[in-house]
């Protein structure tokens, strides 16, 4: 059916109506100015400091004075909290005066009679912006920066964005630390209802953009993960210096550079891989082989070496996996000079060979 200018209008002012109740839940009243004995007490007490000019405590109560309190709920929160409190004017300012006792209690009998007759707490919505707003705001913003958190900046804009941000506000908020104990605090059900709010969309933002982390789908170990690896794997201890190049350094760490793989590289990776599993399933050679130690000719013989008996001086301690059961041949020999005579043997010692701390042979040299 045709609607008529006149039921057009009558419907846009209801939406507008429905609106109104919408934005400010728990609020009953519209359209109410600061009466006195508010006004009165905001005019001769509050506005020498909390004025466009000088704006204490971000607090503009000369300007909101003239306009609808409905505009400025959470403003008239916290004026209500500091006059029933006797927060303020300030009690360490003596120059300043302050009401009286019948100055405070009908500013604020008349203050929470326009808010609806409800605590400070109560008719509040329980998202978590608004709660910021009301009690955080005020001490977390661009100039006062309270612990270098700046909730100003970030109010209003997407929660996901700041998600560093966030997650210390829960912190604070689940361990009540926040707001101080000395100024106005939400009730449990709305510290409840915003820390269950935030967490929730915090975790429903990490759900849907992921952090991985490293992203390379492939990287190679290092040889000492190399080598830790297969000592976990196949308690073998290898000796992965002999069997893999030295990794480049970056910043003092050998791990950062590991994202590439060249051929070559590869090519010593399958080969130390084929060693090592001939080791781990003792695999027969083709043909009898041996390995050599060189110790260096600066390692000294004239102090006991950690991990050898006590009472010994000198020698080597090395490790070495044998591949299998069997007989093997174990030969020594001592360090020359050019002219192929022994160094240091004046007289005569005894020596001994070890295998896992079992003495195998006792000679004299």
């Amino acid at each position: 059916m045709p609607t008529s200018p006149k039921s057009r209008r009558r419907s846009f002012f209801l939406a507008a109506a429905v609106l109104c109740a919408l934005v400010l839940p728990g609020y009953v009243f519209s359209d109410v100015p600061v009466e006195p004995p508010l006004g009165s007490l905001v005019s001769k007490y509050c506005v020498g400091c909390h004025n466009p000019e000088d704006k204490k405590g971000k607090l503009d109560l000369e300007t909101i004075l003239a306009a609808d309190m409905s505009r400025h709920v959470d403003v008239w929160e916290e004026v209500a909290w500091m006059l029933r409190e006797r927060e303020m004017p300030p009690e360490d300012e003596a120059d300043q005066p302050r009401p009286s006792e019948e100055e405070y209690d009908a500013a604020v009998n008349w203050l929470e009679g326009a808010l609806g007759g409800k605590g400070p707490t109560e008719g509040v919505e329980s998202g978590i912006l608004a709660v910021a707003e009301q009690y955080c705001i005020s001490c977390h913003n661009d100039q006062e920066n309270k612990g270098a958190m700046d909730l100003d900046a970030v109010l209003w804009d997407d929660v996901q964005n700041h998600p560093e941000i966030w997650e210390k506000v829960i912190v604070r908020l689940q361990s009540r630390q926040m707001p101080p104990h000395d100024r106005k605090r939400p009730d449990e059900d709305i510290y409840e209802t915003a820390v269950a709010g935030l967490s929730e969309t915090l975790d429903e933002a990490a759900r849907r953009n992921p952090e991985p982390g490293r992203t390379e789908t492939f990287r190679r170990l290092n040889r000492t993960e190399y080598r830790n690896a297969i000592r976990d794997l196949l308690a073998l201890d290898i000796d992965a210096a002999n069997l893999l190049p030295k990794d480049e350094e970056s910043h003092g760490f050998d791990n950062v550079t590991v994202g590439a793989l060249s051929p070559s590289l590869l090519d010593r990776y399958i080969s130390s891989a084929q060693k090592v599993s001939r080791l781990a399933v003792g695999a027969p050679e083709d043909k009898p082989r041996g390995d050599s130690f060189r110790i260096p000719a600066d390692y000294t013989q004239e102090k006991h070496v950690e991990g050898l008996p006590l009472g010994t001086r000198g020698g080597a301690l090395l490790p070495y996996t044998f591949p299998q059961d069997g007989e093997y041949e174990i030969e020594i020999r001592l360090m020359r000079d050019r002219n192929e005579h022994v160094e240091g043997l004046r007289e005569p010692h005894e020596m001994e060979i070890l295998l896992d701390d079992e003495v195998a042979q006792r000679f004299t040299i």
